[in-house]
């Protein structure tokens, strides 16, 4: 032992200790004993690092539930729905006169049709086209004939448009038609007449659906209808004017 220090000494190892004493440290046993305590020790704080793990996990979830009704919610929210257009006073007040007046026929396409030997030229109907005018599923331009301003069909294409064919609407004759568009394209169409429900109609079919693509024709468009024919054919053709669109 040293002055001013005490220093006890075992067989092994010494340990310091404030005052400047050295306290001896015993050695780890390697009996099955004490690695039995150690083994023990370091379960008890992998359950317990489990234990926090799960307890943290289970506040993240409980956090999250409470979020997302409010999530739910802003995507349900009103506001966040498309709101269908309506139409502008303009567009209103256009269609009601569009109801009392028929616009002639544009000069660049009457010019056209006489150019071509047209002759007979008159309007057949103006309307509003529906959804199932411009449906592909559907296919064709539905004409009530009860709306038609003038009869444009002859006897001979009459008795094919109202020949039966067994009462099958797709077993129908019908009649090849060339339709001229508002640029001035042709194309050509077949008319028949169907019986719908208590009423006819006159349906446009065969390429129409290619006609509503090019023009970009849409649910709510008003249309012209004009019919004329060809001087040296003496075909019967159409062309269609698109006047205005109301949503």
């Amino acid at each position: 032992m040293a002055m001013g220090n005490v220093m006890i000494q075992e067989p092994h190892s010494l340990v310091l200790i404030d005052g400047g004493v050295h306290v001896p440290r015993r050695k780890r046993s390697g009996s099955v004993e004490s690695k039995k305590e150690d083994d023990g020790a370091s379960i008890s704080m992998v359950e317990a690092a489990k234990i926090l793990i799960a307890m943290a996990n289970d506040g993240f979830c409980k956090r999250k539930k409470k979020e997302s009704p409010t999530v739910k919610q802003s995507k349900k929210s009103p506001t966040a729905k498309k709101r269908k257009t309506s139409p502008t006073a303009k567009q209103k007040k256009k269609s009601m006169e569009l109801e009392e007046s028929f616009p002639e026929m544009p000069a660049s396409m009457r010019d056209r049709v006489v150019g071509k030997g047209g002759y007979e030229i008159q309007l057949v109907i103006q309307k509003q086209l529906e959804e199932s005018d411009v449906s592909r599923n559907h296919g064709r331009l539905c004409l009530p004939a009860k709306k038609v301003k003038t009869e444009f069909v002859r006897e001979e294409e009459r008795n094919i448009l109202e020949e039966e064919n067994d009462g099958k609407k797709k077993n129908k004759k019908g009649l090849e038609v060339g339709v001229m568009d508002d640029s001035l394209r042709e194309s050509s169409m077949c008319l028949k007449k169907w019986k719908i429900g208590s009423g006819k109609f006159y349906c446009l079919m065969k390429n129409w659906n290619c006609f509503v693509e090019e023009n970009g024709l849409r649910s709510g468009d008003y249309i012209q209808l004009w019919s004329f024919r060809n001087n040296i054919s003496d075909k019967l053709c159409f062309a269609i004017v698109k006047l205005l669109h109301v949503a």
